[in-house]
């Protein structure tokens, strides 16, 4: 599902199809490449901005690592809400 989300620009639209119906739309004005040892879980997680509503994507970056069996990195999409489509 998140394959190819290092590829996101900003500007870019993403849509939420939300359970009644409506698709919430939200506009990327960020895109960060976080080292697993550098992860900063307030920058990844904390507001960007008070007072607005913003959705955060996050899977995995960087290289496999074979021997730790994971990513050696993460990519964060930072993105705000700028409309709602009725269903």
């Amino acid at each position: 599902m998140f394959y190819g989300l290092s590829a996101a620009r900003p500007g870019e639209k993403i849509e939420v199809t939300r359970a009644d119906g409506s698709v919430a739309e939200f506009t990327i004005d960020d895109i960060k490449v976080f080292s697993r040892d550098r992860f900063d879980p307030q920058k990844v997680y904390g507001p960007r901005q008070e007072g607005r509503a913003e959705l955060r994507l996050i899977t995995c970056g960087g290289t496999f690592d074979r021997d730790a069996g994971t990513y050696t990195a993460n990519v964060v999409v930072y993105a705000y809400l700028t409309g709602v489509l009725a269903a």
